[in-house]
């Protein structure tokens, strides 16, 4: 088995944050302590998990990120709905 160690393009960590535990559901990415960009998705009709992936595309073109930049997904935990918390 091998293991490999990224290497870090900066000292700050590039950060994925997703929230879909409540009502409006949301994706962010921050540099650091830094919000970079950020959405809400429009959830009427709740269809979260069709909106997430082209939301996150969205922002990582908007900052000239791939995903392969990203050093951390954060997720809601809740509480929430259970499928809301699936989602994320």
């Amino acid at each position: 088995m091998t293991s490999t160690v990224r290497q870090k393009r900066t000292n700050a960590v590039k950060i994925l944050a997703v929230e879909t535990s409540g009502l409006e559901a949301s994706v962010a990415l921050a540099e650091g302590d830094e919000l970079q960009v950020e959405e809400v998705l429009d959830t009427a009709g709740r269809r979260n998990a069709r909106l997430l992936i082209p939301a996150v595309a969205r922002l990582l073109q908007r900052v000239s990120w791939q995903p392969r930049d990203i050093d951390v997904v954060a997720v809601s935990i809740g509480p929430g709905s259970f499928t809301g918390l699936r989602v994320g």
